[in-house]
């Protein structure tokens, strides 16, 4: 048989209930504001540590995926983290501020934009979570969402094609190297054909094929530089397409659409593509078919200070998606 509960039972219930939810949100609070120390203090032991070591990228390369290893720490966290503390040279331990709220703030091109979403974050108590869909709320009119990630590519893969398809006379094959580029086939260590996928190999200054298990959604590529930001979701690059070539060209990011350039968020908004890419000594370009300005789609993906490609193919920042996440362009739809 079930007892009901006293009188004195049931008053002091709620009280109880008070005093627990009291300390359990003093305790969260205190486990954030150390998790902000905790990752601005690895930032700067990691800063002070670099800022005596060799400047070049494939040192900074080992010693972030060496650390990331000996630490059991996601490389790209340590990557923010150093960002973090140089961002914040002076941090207010202070604040009622979260580590994640802290890298989406670092996103921020200016100091002005951080201090203002600072005032805005502890005044309204916004999380986190809310963050980013708020973040250019009657500014931009584009609240945040996510872009699906892309499949990522694979560099210097190629596919072949019969010269008979670009211009009468034999049947030659040529590799495609995109951007309506093509170099005659070079030797191979195995029996080529138009259906297969090869990856070009260099020694010695000698291109060789050889064969790959690649498929084809993962072609087209590419390392390049950023010649130019011509608008929030628009590039001129400067493209490896493997084999010698460079080949210049306009770029436009797949899938999103960002404010025009004249408009104030169209401003912040090139000024945060700027501002991710500033220490980026290239990007990825994974490209896509042509829009109606025959300018090429393509994904971004990007890594501060990181010198190895295949790093950047493989861990890079989505530089389409976040555009989208941070509230500086909406998912463009046909």
């Amino acid at each position: 048989m079930i007892m009901p509960k006293s009188p004195s039972e049931t008053r002091g219930y709620p009280a109880l209930l008070r005093t627990l939810r009291a300390e359990v949100a003093s305790a969260k609070s205190d486990i954030a504001r150390r998790t902000v120390v905790l990752y601005w203090t690895v930032g700067r032991h990691i800063n002070q540590f670099l800022s005596s070591q060799p400047a070049d990228g494939s040192y900074r390369r080992g010693f972030f995926h060496g650390l990331s290893e000996d630490l059991g720490i996601d490389t790209r966290t340590l990557y923010h983290a150093s960002l973090f503390e140089r961002t914040y040279p002076k941090l207010d331990a202070k604040l009622d501020l979260s580590w994640s709220h802290y890298r989406y703030l670092c996103q921020l091109p200016t100091a002005a934009e951080r201090r203002r979403w600072e005032r805005r974050i502890i005044k309204e108590k916004i999380s986190s979570r809310d963050l980013l869909a708020l973040m250019h709320e009657g500014e931009t009119d584009m609240p945040g969402g996510t872009l699906a990630e892309p499949v990522r590519g694979q560099l210097y893969h190629y596919r072949l094609i019969k010269s008979s398809k670009l211009v009468t006379g034999p049947d030659v094959m040529l590799v495609d190297c995109g951007f309506e580029n093509c170099v005659d086939v070079p030797q191979a260590s195995v029996r080529l054909n138009n259906t297969h996928v090869y990856r070009s190999d260099k020694q010695d200054g000698v291109y060789t094929l050889k064969a790959s298990k690649v498929t084809r959604d993962r072609l087209y590529t590419y390392k390049a530089y950023v010649e130019r930001v011509i608008d929030a979701d628009t590039l001129k690059v400067i493209v490896d397409c493997g084999f010698g070539i460079r080949h210049r060209q306009t770029v436009r990011l797949k899938g999103i659409d960002a404010p025009e350039l004249k408009t104030i968020p169209g401003t912040r908004a090139a000024a945060w593509v700027k501002n991710q890419l500033k220490e980026c000594p290239f990007i990825i370009l994974r490209t896509h078919k042509t829009d109606k300005y025959a300018r090429y789609l393509g994904d971004v993906f990007y890594l501060a200070h990181e010198q190895d490609a295949d790093v950047v193919v493989a861990q890079g920042d989505y530089l389409n998606g976040g555009m989208v996440e941070i509230g500086h362009a909406q998912i463009w739809e046909k």
